[in-house]
């Protein structure tokens, strides 16, 4: 939604020497566990992002059904707009940061 995806592939390195001062992490074997740390971190903003696109995407429902009219009134006056409406801001109020 709007976000450039990076392309991932699969790189393999057999028998090539890396020189201990180049490796990722400084210690041979704990390259891939710091690689995974900085991904989880990455995933959380990602999950924060998509987050604050959903509630302002929400917000910007909210004001055009009470601006928008349908049958003389506005949308957000019609029955199953206001039986609705309650359900989705009780559910994104755990959601808020």
């Amino acid at each position: 939604m709007g976000y450039k995806t990076v392309e991932t592939v699969d790189l393999h390195f057999d028998n090539f020497p890396v020189p201990a001062a180049n490796l990722i992490g400084g210690v041979e074997g704990l390259g891939f566990k710091q690689v995974m740390t900085g991904l989880e971190a990455e995933r959380l903003n990602v999950a924060a992002r998509g987050l604050g696109v959903a509630r302002a995407a929400f917000e910007e429902a909210i004001k055009y059904a009470q601006q928008s009219h349908t049958f003389g009134k506005p949308i957000a006056q019609h029955q199953t707009f206001k039986s609705s409406s309650p359900t989705w801001r009780q559910r994104s109020k755990p959601l808020a940061c």
